[in-house]
């Protein structure tokens, strides 16, 4: 099988590499086998990378819900973050391109401190603008009504992902955050 790989690339190679495109009758059986070797080679690491993914994503989740438990918060599983109100707020829900500040405080599944709005200040969200915060942050935010709140967890796919933040936050690491919403006029 290497060989076989090893033969497609050399002939994609000199295929490429001396400019003349070559239709598929013109390329051997065997080149051709090797590349759909590869193609299918890639599409099943890719499937077991999802099955491996729903297999963690499933005992991060079952760790958060025993996590929450442990502190006897009934917490509701909402858009994959989970979420406990604490004070539901006076106000409306928000709507696109609504400011809102997030007053918080952020800490590791094991208790350990990475963030605080009182040391970092205060976050200015905008209802419906993605990539400046978590994911599962904006989430819960988006879900919260003017003057509330909450105690939310947001698991790691939500959160910082596999990597981290490269500062506070390791790796693969789910956040507690408690918070409150304001609206900005």
């Amino acid at each position: 099988m290497k060989g076989a790989v090893r033969l497609a690339l050399l002939i994609s190679v000199l295929c490429f590499s001396c400019g003349r495109r070559y239709a598929e009758e013109d390329i051997s059986p065997l080149a051709v086998s090797a590349r759909d070797s590869l193609q299918n080679a890639e599409e099943d690491k890719q499937k077991r990378l999802m099955e491996t993914n729903k297999v963690l994503l499933k005992k991060e989740s079952e760790r958060i819900v025993a996590y929450a438990e442990r502190r006897g918060w009934q917490m509701e599983h909402l858009q994959g973050v989970f979420i406990q109100i604490t004070d539901k707020g006076s106000g409306r829900g928000f709507s696109q391109g609504d400011k809102v500040a997030v007053e918080y405080d952020c800490e590791l599944l094991n208790g350990t401190k990475v963030a605080s709005s009182r040391e970092d200040g205060v976050l200015n969200m905008i209802i419906g603008k993605g990539g400046e915060f978590p994911l599962g942050l904006q989430t819960a935010v988006e879900n919260l009504y003017d003057g509330a709140r909450a105690r939310v967890i947001v698991p790691y796919n939500m959160a910082y992902g596999l990597s981290g933040d490269g500062k506070r936050v390791p790796r693969s690491a789910s956040l507690v955050y408690d918070l409150s919403v304001k609206k900005v006029k």
